[in-house]
């Protein structure tokens, strides 16, 4: 639906809105800017140019509190809660700053006090800021279990696998990274996050093993080094776990982990 071309201002929003949860952000540009175009002056009009500012990392606290102030107005439009929690996840993205973690999460919560259950990406990113920004793993659980069930795809089970990694599930963890790699098999980034928890696991030749296979998808990734460099030197393999550092040094030397 988010290529639908309409002249109505409130379903151009909710369209953008949708793109942006996405955090396709240059196709979100596009129809934020439309929407803006259409009348700036309504509250959908507002949205957009504090959704555009922020976008673009103009005068972050004043947009934010714009956002605010809309959704305020309008506590009863779940799509005004839904760009805060968007754009709060964003900043966290952009910067790794959890000053606003507690504000997007209070957002999430807003949006499914009146969606119930909504779209996917609400659940997916609602979980993300439980589990990576505020470590509320059993909280983002019931919210991955949703997503899973709406959208039974690769990227959702990642997500579930990931925090089932973190909690120390790592049975059922397992099982869900499996899952992941079998439906996005050409994906480096999936066989990349279940080497490092298999790292975390201490089966350093499974980490390995996951790590070669993420490197045949995608020979420049550094991190599939760093992974397997990592898993040698566990095994105290040290000559060879240097071989790895350098390589990943060497795709990469911006990442300081490998110079440690």
């Amino acid at each position: 639906y988010t290529g639908i071309q309409t002249n109505d201002q409130r379903l151009a929003f909710a369209q953008a809105v949708c793109t942006r949860s996405r955090f396709n952000t240059q196709q979100a540009d596009g129809q934020f800017r439309r929407v803006f175009a259409m009348d700036p002056r309504t509250a959908e009009g507002h949205c957009a140019r504090f959704a555009l500012e922020l976008d673009d990392h103009n005068q972050v606290d004043k947009n934010f509190t714009g956002l605010r102030l809309l959704a305020a107005d309008n506590p009863d439009n779940p799509l005004f809660h839904w760009m805060i929690g968007i754009q709060c996840r964003d900043f966290y993205r952009h910067t790794f700053r959890k000053d606003r973690s507690a504000e997007g999460c209070r957002a999430y919560q807003r949006v499914l006090e009146l969606f119930d259950v909504g779209p996917v990406l609400v659940h997916q990113t609602f979980a993300n800021i439980l589990s990576e920004e505020l470590d509320r793993n059993e909280e983002a659980l019931v919210q991955r279990r949703i997503a899973v069930e709406l959208e039974p795809k690769a990227w959702t089970y990642d997500g579930m696998a990931n925090t089932l990694s973190a909690m120390k599930n790592y049975d059922e963890a397992n099982l869900a990274y499996a899952k992941s790699t079998e439906l996005a098999p050409n994906d480096a980034e999936y066989w990349l996050h279940w080497s490092g928890s298999l790292y975390n696991q201490g089966r350093f030749e499974d980490c390995i093993s996951k790590s070669k296979t993420a490197l045949a998808i995608d020979p420049g990734s550094y991190l599939a080094r760093y992974y397997w460099g990592t898993a040698l030197e566990a095994q105290a393999k040290r000559k060879k776990a240097l071989e790895q550092y350098e390589e990943a040094i060497r795709l990469n030397p911006a990442n300081p982990d490998a110079y440690v």
